[in-house]
């Protein structure tokens, strides 16, 4: 199918709009998108490294602390009068088997929390306290002798004698002594998660017991979620074997990360990657920044033989949130540039195409026949030239051709006026002539009536047509043609009424439109027009002649006058009928 140019201009200014929005799309979202990565995951990384480096000194800071406990002399004073104080093997079974049941008051429990070492330790701890600290990180501190037995403690432990616990054993070392990091591990005794640093407590170079700081793990690890970029992300801690050491969102060790998400975070030092596994968003490409805590980097026995690591993560939907916001403005300026563009292609096309419309308008009505017209086009270029050029050749053809049709005209009009009365004169000298060649038959009046119906219905082009005359003894004689029609029981009503009608007048009489005449309106179905012809023979009104037609039908002058020829002609050849028939009803009686 043919286009038009103003859609063709149209098109070609949307698809070029189009074209130009999605390739900036597809430039904004890939490009947009890669560097949005770029940007937010060396952020994360550096999130993870930094959190990475404080958790490094929240450690050192607290190994400081305990380092600084394992010197003072009241808690190396009291471990030295535990290790010269003889304990026998049954007094420790002993102390072993009431212990749980010990209560605060009992002497075994008092020698351990209420000395010197114990009041130094909790007053190490209300200084703590006293610093801001929201939630008080040390969950439990105690001294003990080189045998493993408690000598100190913050409060009742859960056992008088550590000394087959492994941070006892890690820290005291046979006797040569070394720090110990545990593991974040479950204390059934106080019903939480636990991170212990274990010291040696040294005098004169010889170690003569450990001290052990156990800290509520949830409030030791609880402020690394204070550090965020956002809305959703947050830093977790997680081992060199995928279990989430914490996490702000998950309980403690409730979790374990995807082995690809694992072998991307110990893969290497610091760093950023993506997933589809991150623990909180599966499913969904997220974006993770990682850093290892120096501190566990060369664990040995410490951290439970593993390396820890920071690492972030950041629901998705924030984390591109950005190039998405990016990506729906440009849509929306984009879709409204397209809006405008295409008003103004509009615009442009109409102007453009305007002209050719009138150009080819005008063309078609010249190309038509109507040479008179003139093509108005108000533009100095190529369409108006053309549209000159179109006007000067109408005006040429116009004016050879006006000349042409004056003469042509007048020819037809002399020659269709003579062909017309040519024609009507031989229609009616025909009908006349078939008439009249009637007188010269002696025939039977019903004869007569079927040949003159026959070919009165030839002659006249009716629908039907009727004839009647009266009878002194049979009444109103009435024959029709052709039988099919004029049998109808309407028609012939019809037919009485109007042969009454011209044998009391004697006049012509003729209905163009039955729907316009009262009268006449219930047969409008069935005829539209007709005409009702007097016959007349020596002046006298002898017979009516009705002709019926299925259109309205106006007669002209001359075919009223032809009408009354008729109806004259018939009147003779019916009269002459009759008189045959009565002559002959003499000569047979």
């Amino acid at each position: 199918m043919r286009q038009s140019v103003q859609k063709r201009i149209v098109s070609s200014i949307l698809i070029v709009g189009v074209a130009s929005v999605l390739l900036g799309l597809s430039l904004v979202y890939f490009i947009g998108k890669a560097t949005l990565k770029e940007t937010i995951g060396a952020n994360f990384r550096e999130l993870a490294d930094v959190t990475a480096k404080k958790v490094d000194d929240l450690i050192n800071h607290h190994v400081e602390q305990a380092v600084f406990l394992s010197g003072v002399s009241d808690i190396v004073r009291v471990v030295d009068e535990a290790n010269d104080r003889p304990v026998s093997l049954a007094e420790e079974e002993r102390v072993q088997t009431h212990w749980a049941e010990s209560g605060s008051s009992d002497q075994d429990v008092v020698r351990v929390v209420d000395n010197a070492a114990s009041a130094s330790l909790r007053g190490f701890m209300r200084m703590t306290a006293q610093h801001g600290m929201e939630r008080e990180p040390h969950e439990l501190l105690l001294a003990t002798d080189a045998h493993g037995r408690v000598v100190a403690a913050t409060r009742k432990p859960s056992a008088p004698t550590y000394a087959d616990a492994t941070w006892w054993r890690e820290a005291y070392a046979n006797g040569e002594g070394r720090l110990f990091l545990s593991d974040v591990l479950f204390d059934e005794a106080l019903g939480r998660y636990t991170f212990t640093i274990a010291t040696p407590i040294r005098e004169d170079g010889r170690v003569v017991g450990v001290l052990s700081m156990v800290h509520d793990a949830q409030a030791f690890y609880q402020w690394v979620t204070s550090i965020r970029v956002g809305r959703t992300d947050h830093t977790m801690l997680v081992a060199s074997d995928g279990t989430l050491l914490f996490c702000p969102v998950f309980p403690i060790k409730s979790h374990t990360l995807h082995p690809s998400l694992v072998a991307t975070i110990v893969g290497g030092g610091r760093g950023w990657g993506t997933t589809t596994h991150d623990v909180h968003y599966p499913g969904s490409e997220a974006l993770n920044g990682f850093a290892p805590v120096p501190i566990s980097s060369t664990p040995g026995a410490n951290f439970g033989g593993k390396v820890w690591y920071i690492f972030t993560s950041q629901d998705p939907r924030e984390t591109y949130g950005p190039i998405y916001t990016l990506l729906g403005w440009i849509i929306a300026s984009g879709a409204a540039a397209i809006g405008l563009l295409l008003l103004l292609g509009l615009a442009a096309a109409r102007r453009i195409v305007k002209p050719i419309r009138v150009l080819q308008a005008g063309a078609q009505m010249i190309g038509s026949g109507n040479l008179n017209h003139r093509i108005h086009v108000d533009t100095q270029d190529e369409i108006g030239a053309l549209a000159t050029g179109i006007n000067e050749m109408a005006e040429k053809l116009s004016t050879s051709y006006a000349e042409l049709e004056r003469m042509v005209e007048e020819r037809t009009r002399a020659l269709a006026q003579r062909t017309s009365q040519l024609e009507q004169r031989n229609q009616e000298l025909f009908l006349l002539y078939a008439i009249a060649s009637s007188l010269n038959k002696a025939q039977s009046l019903d004869d007569v009536l079927g040949e003159l119906l026959s070919k009165v219905l030839g002659g006249m082009e009716a629908h039907a047509v009727f004839m009647g005359f009266p009878d002194p003894d049979k009444g109103l004689v009435i024959q029709g043609r052709p039988h099919a029609i004029t049998a109808q029981e309407e028609l012939v009503h019809l037919a009485e009424s109007v042969i009454q009608q011209v044998l009391d007048g004697g006049q012509l009489i003729v209905v163009s439109d039955t729907a316009q005449d009262a009268e006449y309106q219930a047969f409008t179905r069935q005829v539209k027009s007709f005409v009702g012809i007097p016959l007349r023979s020596k002046g006298t009104t002898v017979g009516a002649l009705v002709l019926l037609y299925v259109k309205p039908r106006v007669p002209t002058a001359e075919e009223r006058e032809f009408f009354l020829s008729i109806g004259h002609q018939a009147g003779v050849v019916v009269e002459n009928a009759r008189l045959f028939a009565v002559f002959k009803n003499l000569a047979n009686p």
